[in-house]
C-alpha cells in the first residue's frame, strides 16, 4: 500500500517519539539551524497537528512537511542545509594564453592596476578585456593586494554613508546650514590657507588665516565659528577634504552639530562659501598683503566686520547681513504678537 508523501498519518508512522527526537539533538553533532527544525518535529510528534506547530513557530505547513520529509528520508543530517552551488559552474572564456599574458604584465608591473593592465591588453596585444574581468584573473591568481583592495573598499563604504543635506536647509532659518571651506593663500613665497564659513539663511560669514591645513586646525576655526555666530549650529557642510575628518568631525559630534558633506568634484553645492571666497579675494586679497599669520588675522577681523555690518548684498536687497537677521527677528516677532491676539 503507498502512503501518501503529503499526509500527516505518513510523518506520525515515520517521526521518532518526541524523547528520542530531543536525545538526538544532543548526541548528534548538528548546527543551531537543524537543531531548530529538529524542535519543530519534535514539537509535531507531540502535539500532532500541524497548524498548532506551525502557529507555535511562525512557519508554514509547506516548510514543516518538507523537513519532516526529509528526516524521514535521510534522518538527522537530513535537516541540515544542502549546497546551493549550481550542479554546472561557469567556465571562464578567457583563453590561457590570455591569463598568462596578464599574469606576466603583472608580475613586471605589480603597482598597475587592473585598469592599467585592461588598457595594454588592448593597445599591445589586441585583446579586448573589461577591467573587471583582469581583476577577476588578478584575484583568482592570487596576484592583488588584498590590504589595499579592503582599504579602498572602507573608502569607498564612508563616501556612501557620508549624510547630504536636503535642498530646504539653505532657506530655513539662521544656522540650519553653514557652509565650511577652505582656500590656498600664497604672498610671495609664503603659502597660507584661509578658513572661511557662511551662513546660508542670513550670509552671516566668518574667515580665519592658518599656517596649515589639518583636521586639528579645522576643529579649531570650528570653535571660533561656534563663538562667533549670533545663533546656534545645527549642521555644516563641507567637501571631502581630509581637514574636515577625524578632529573637526569629533567636534561636530561633541557640540553636537550634524556633518553634511557635497559629493565629489560639486562646487556648487557649496555655492554660498564658494561665492564668499571669490568676494574675500577680489575685496581683500587683491588690495593687500601681509607676511604673517597674526597680520593676516588682523586683516581678516577688519573684513569680517566689514563684511557682515558695512558691506551691502545684493542676494539680500542691499542689506548688510546683520540687517538682515535683525529685520528677520523683528518679523518673527511680529508674525508671533499676532498669532497670540
Amino acid at each position: 500500500m503507498t502512503v501518501s508523501v503529503g499526509t500527516a498519518s505518513f510523518y506520525h508512522t515515520r517521526l521518532p517519539h518526541q524523547r528520542k527526537l530531543e536525545r538526538m539533538a544532543c548526541t548528534f553533532d548538528l548546527s543551531r539551524t537543524a537543531k531548530v527544525r529538529l524542535t519543530w518535529l519534535s514539537h509535531y510528534k507531540k502535539h500532532e497537528n500541524a497548524t498548532v506547530t506551525c502557529g507555535r513557530f511562525g512557519i508554514s505547513r509547506t516548510t514543516l512537511h518538507k523537513w519532516a520529509r526529509r528526516y524521514a528520508e535521510r534522518g538527522p543530517r537530513g535537516l541540515e542545509d544542502l549546497s546551493r552551488a549550481p550542479h554546472n559552474r561557469r567556465v571562464s572564456t578567457v583563453a590561457w594564453q590570455t591569463v598568462e599574458l596578464i599574469c606576466s604584465i603583472r608580475a613586471g608591473q605589480p603597482a598597475w592596476s587592473k585598469h592599467k593592465i585592461a588598457v595594454i591588453l588592448a593597445r599591445d596585444h589586441g585583446i579586448t578585456l573589461s577591467a573587471s574581468t583582469v581583476g577577476r584573473i588578478l584575484k583568482r591568481k592570487g596576484l592583488y593586494d588584498a590590504r589595499k583592495s579592503r582599504k579602498r573598499q572602507k573608502a569607498a563604504k564612508r563616501r556612501q554613508q557620508r549624510l547630504r543635506a536636503s535642498w530646504w536647509m539653505k532657506n530655513a532659518f539662521p544656522g540650519c546650514l553653514i557652509q565650511v571651506d577652505t582656500k590656498h593663500l600664497r604672498f610671495g613665497d609664503h603659502k597660507y590657507y584661509q578658513f572661511t564659513a557662511i551662513d546660508c539663511f542670513s550670509r552671516v560669514a566668518f574667515c580665519r588665516v592658518s599656517s596649515s591645513i589639518s583636521s586639528a586646525g579645522a576643529s579649531r576655526f570650528l570653535d571660533e565659528v561656534a563663538e562667533f555666530m549670533p545663533f546656534p549650529l545645527v549642521a555644516l557642510q563641507t567637501d571631502n577634504g581630509s581637514e574636515f575628518l577625524r578632529h573637526f568631525d569629533a567636534a561636530t559630534e561633541e557640540k553636537l552639530v550634524t556633518h553634511y558633506f557635497s559629493h565629489p568634484h560639486c562646487p556648487k553645492e557649496n555655492a554660498h562659501v564658494e561665492r564668499k571666497i571669490q568676494t574675500t579675494k577680489y575685496e581683500l586679497w587683491a588690495f593687500k598683503e601681509a607676511y604673517s599669520v597674526p597680520g593676516l588675522n588682523e586683516l581678516v577681523d577688519e573684513w569680517n566686520y566689514t563684511y557682515n555690518h558695512v558691506r551691502p548684498h545684493q542676494s539680500l536687497d542691499y542689506l548688510t547681513p546683520m540687517e538682515f537677521l535683525s529685520q528677520w527677528k523683528e518679523e518673527g516677532k511680529d508674525r508671533e504678537q499676532v498669532s497670540t491676539m
